[in-house]
């Protein structure tokens, strides 16, 4: 039941560590306060970073960080003004999507917290890696599902001394071996990366098995390059990526433990009928872009979120068919088709494997239940430590509800006003004759709970750079909220200046 943990952004990690000290969010981390909610300093950044930004708000000059801001406080105020009593903040569905966001964010803190923070730094480890991550590697691979297949490889490549090119491309008929470059600081498997940067290799090196979750990896070494680290912000940065991946490596191995003991003498048992009848209905639809699909199936499978499509009628209506039958047995509860529905809304699906076999769905499909089970059991350790009672996690929660409702509220003025499908082809127009009059009226309401710290955000300097930043292997892997498109207003003139401790 073992799984590597997810790799989660660094500067999640720091903004975590500095808030999880404290009870409170000290004065100087707030950028604002609109009653009793808060937008952080690295909120803020987040927010603007982190996701696309629309184009009339790439610039980096302060009347840009105004607007910025100013979005970010009409975000909480629609939220604030009426947002608790829409149909989206009733709805059961909604509601679990942000008590799922909540307990990932708690999840990413407890392994923060019970494992990152507990490797002991290593410097001997660290040079070591160090003054091999800043090859380039040029590689042949062979990604085998087979068991049989991978011995076979295995035994010629170590017993025959035969080429790994040699052995695949006879057994499978294929022209060529795929090719690829690998860089240290690419968001690559770990294993990957320790096969290759944490020990000298040679070229024309044979690595492997490396043994993943569902199947076996074989590298050669073609060759690399080497680039060396002049600039003092350039050996900065590859010191941090090395910390990091030597902490995480730590870490995980530390996680893996937990995980071995929490779930040792636990088993999975599956209703075999249901569950060749849920693969039957799933298998189509995740099958075979499972990436994509999980963005567009799972969150929608069990119930509408915001506005988001519903998934077809003919599939919704296969799954209410089965939903009452029993899936699967654990600890001496049952869960029925309609309970694993309740537990998606939570943690949606995650495959371990972004790409495997059609016939290794149903597979694929037992390790994702798996994980979900697995993850309520670390959710729960992480209550028992009252990680949801930390400020990081009650505003991260906040930020997620507020995002969702205030883009409830911005659509059901907009359809009230009867510009909301014209929105995205002429938003800039309706945002100044619609919306911007309403977010001034709401500015002028509030402005006596609004507090701002002007000297924070003159400090703060943004790219013009778009990103969007994910979470690898995770339930919820968007970091942030879209940006909220709601206002065109570059001024500060409302609330009062918030002093900064």
């Amino acid at each position: 039941m073992m799984n590597k943990p997810a790799r989660v952004l660094l500067i999640i990690f720091v903004a975590l560590s500095a808030c999880s000290k404290k009870q409170t969010i000290p004065e100087s981390a707030v950028m604002a306060r609109i009653g009793d909610r808060v937008i952080t300093t690295n909120e803020f950044i987040e927010r603007a970073e982190y996701t696309i930004r629309p184009p009339y708000l790439k610039q980096d000059l302060y009347i840009t960080k105004k607007e910025i801001l100013n979005s970010l406080i009409a975000e909480k105020l629609l939220a604030m003004d009426g947002g608790d009593s829409t149909e989206l903040a009733k709805s059961e569905r909604f509601n679990l999507f942000v008590r799922g966001r909540k307990e990932q964010a708690m999840r990413q803190l407890f392994f923060q917290k019970n494992m990152y923070d507990k490797v002991k730094p290593d410097k001997k480890e660290y040079d070591s890696v160090y003054n091999l991550a800043g090859r380039t590697y040029n590689i042949e691979f062979a990604s085998v599902d087979d068991k049989d297949f991978s011995a076979y490889i295995e035994d010629q490549i170590v017993n025959k001394k035969r080429d790994l090119a040699d052995v695949v491309l006879e057994k499978t008929g294929a022209d060529s071996m795929p090719t690829r470059q690998v860089k240290f600081n690419m968001q690559e498997i770990d294993k990957v990366r320790s096969a290759l940067y944490e020990q000298p290799v040679e070229k024309d090196q044979t690595i492997g098995p490396l043994h993943l979750a569902d199947q076996d990896l074989y590298l050669k070494v073609l060759g690399w390059r080497d680039k060396v680290a002049l600039s003092p912000q350039d050996i900065q940065n590859r010191w941090h990526d090395v910390k990091q991946h030597v902490t995480f490596k730590h870490a995980g191995e530390i996680y893996n433990k937990h995980v071995s003991k929490l779930m040792k003498g636990k088993r999975v048992d599956f209703d075999r009928d249901t569950f060749i009848a849920l693969v039957n209905i799933l298998g189509p639809v995740y099958f075979p872009d499972a990436s994509k699909q999980q963005a567009d199936v799972q969150r929608n499978m069990w119930g509408k979120v915001g506005a988001e499509e519903q998934i077809p009628d003919s599939l919704k209506q296969r799954l209410q068919a089965i939903e009452d039958r029993p899936l699967l047995k654990f600890d001496g509860k049952t869960w029925t088709v309609n309970d694993l529905g309740h537990e998606m809304a939570l943690h949606p699906l995650q495959f371990r494997q972004k790409k495997y076999p059609k016939k290794q769905f149903a597979n694929q499909l037992k390790l994702a239940v798996v994980d979900i089970i697995r993850d309520k059991y670390i959710t729960q350790e992480a209550y028992d430590q009252g990680l949801d009672q930390l400020p990081i996690i009650r505003t991260k929660e906040q930020m997620w509800r507020d995002a969702y409702l205030a883009g409830y509220k911005r659509d059901e003025i907009l359809a009230k006003a009867g510009v909301l499908e014209n929105f995205e082809k002429d938003y800039m127009h309706i945002l100044e004759t619609t919306m911007n009059p309403v977010i001034d009226s709401l500015q002028a309401k509030y402005s006596d709970v609004i507090e701002i710290n002007t000297d924070a955000l003159e400090k703060v300097e943004l790219t013009r750079t778009d990103m969007f930043v994910m979470y690898m292997n995770q339930p919820y892997p968007i970091v942030v909220p879209s940006f909220p498109v709601l206002t065109t207003d570059p001024w500060l003139d409302y609330g009062k200046k918030l002093a900064a401790e």
